[in-house]
């Protein structure tokens, strides 16, 4: 299996189970905040654009969760 392959299996899972990947992002970004004191700008932008790639960029944030739209 190539990276293509791989991808297209990330996209098609998180099409198909959208508010679960969305949490997982947004659980993901707020770890990677706490323990590697990343900013909240720049892990914010990250999970925005892996939301993008995936397709789950439709999704609202979960409560507490800023993006860049919310900061302007």
């Amino acid at each position: 299996m190539n990276v293509g392959d791989m991808a297209k299996k990330a996209k098609d899972f998180a099409g198909e189970h959208k508010d679960q990947v969305d949490k997982g992002m947004s659980k993901a970004g707020d770890v990677a905040k706490d323990k590697f004191g990343a900013s909240d700008e720049q892990v914010d932008r990250t999970t925005d654009k892996a939301r993008e790639f995936l397709g789950n960029d439709d999704q609202p944030r979960e409560a507490g969760e800023q993006g860049d739209q919310q900061r302007q």
